[in-house]
Formats: C-alpha cells, structure tokens, sequence
C-alpha cells in the first residue's frame, strides 16, 4: 500500500527495492507526508504560554505570582468558552463590589449550564 507512496519520496526506493525503508530517513518523509507538515494549532495554543513565560519571571513576589496565575487562568477559561475575556473580566469587576459572597461562584466564567 505505501509503495507508491514510497516511489514518489523517494525515487531510489523504486530501483533498490532491498533497501530497507527504517534508518533511511525515508520513513520521516513518509510520516510527515501522511500526517501534514503544520502544527499551527497547537503553536498558537501555546504561544501564550511561551511568550509570557519569562515576563512571569519576575513579578515582584511570590504571592504576586500566585495572583497572576490565578488571573491567567480565569481569562484562559473565559476564552475557552466562549466569552471575550476583556468584556467578562470589566463586568465582573463592576458587579464584584454588590455582589453578595454567597453567590460569588455565578461570576466565575463559566458555560451556563443547558437549560432541560
């Protein structure tokens, strides 16, 4: 089944048939052949993880380190679901000085549950 495959990476494969494909580096072409040559949705997931990584080097303290985390992963999960972080974050903040601690948990961003 790879066999066509193999000939058009590699022409020498058609003449050489005893080659062996593995230690020949064939099999990476193959595989990147096979699988797509980008990863550019993991690289942009994770960019801004990598860009920040040494501006939290130095945030002055560790309990400022610990709030940045905090606050990272509030606007992180905002964005995965579906919330515009800026916009959720500037109407928590103008609801959190009334908002009674009991129900503290509502502001969190959170998917709304489906309604049955």
């Amino acid at each position: 089944m790879l066999q066509p495959i193999r000939c058009l990476l590699d022409r020498s494969l058609c003449f050489r048939p005893e080659r062996k494909l593995a230690g020949s580096g064939s099999h990476r072409r193959i595989n990147r052949a096979l699988q797509g040559t980008h990863n550019n949705p993991a690289e942009n997931a994770i960019r801004p993880i990598a860009l920040g990584r040494k501006n939290w080097l130095f945030v002055g303290s560790e309990r400022a380190g610990r709030r940045a985390a905090i606050i990272q992963s509030l606007l992180a999960t905002a964005t995965l679901n579906g919330l515009e972080p800026h916009a959720w974050l500037k109407d928590t903040l103008e609801k959190l000085p009334t908002w009674p601690y009991s129900r503290l948990d509502e502001l969190l961003p959170l998917a709304p549950l489906p309604v049955p």
